[in-house]
């Protein structure tokens, strides 16, 4: 089947298949950040949370949200 030029396939379809794309690429992003992030052994997580405390010592709105 050939492609269909962007005029036949209609916005609501073209929005449809961009919106899976993004999809598909932040879920691409997020296993490539995950298999990127370094190893911490649990001595240097604790040295971590005793310098700069856990994620539950701050409040909500001290995070800052990434769109990926």
């Amino acid at each position: 089947m050939l492609p269909l030029p962007y005029s036949t396939m209609g916005e609501p379809l073209v929005a449809e298949i961009r919106e899976e794309v993004r999809a598909v690429i932040r879920e691409e992003l997020s296993r490539f950040l995950m298999e990127i992030k370094p190893f911490v052994s649990d001595s240097e997580e604790k040295e971590i949370e005793e310098s700069i405390g856990k994620p539950r010592d701050y409040r909500k709105d001290e995070f800052v949200e990434v769109d990926l």
